[in-house]
């Protein structure tokens, strides 16, 4: 399982999410989707939004 440290911003405003326990992340329709080891949608984000992901 990896963490995340994910920068989301939408004009002047941006904000850090951080995502525990991740096992898979998948990109859908420019969409990205970070998935826990039963497959729940931990965070999703538009691609187009999303500013960084790092490991935390």
């Amino acid at each position: 399982m990896m963490n995340y440290l994910i920068a989301v911003a939408n004009g002047d405003w941006m904000t850090e999410r951080k995502v525990n326990e991740v096992n898979s992340i998948e990109v859908r329709d420019d969409v990205y989707i970070f998935y826990d080891k039963d497959g729940t949608i931990l965070f999703s984000s538009p691609i187009d939004s999303t500013v960084s992901v790092e490991l935390a």
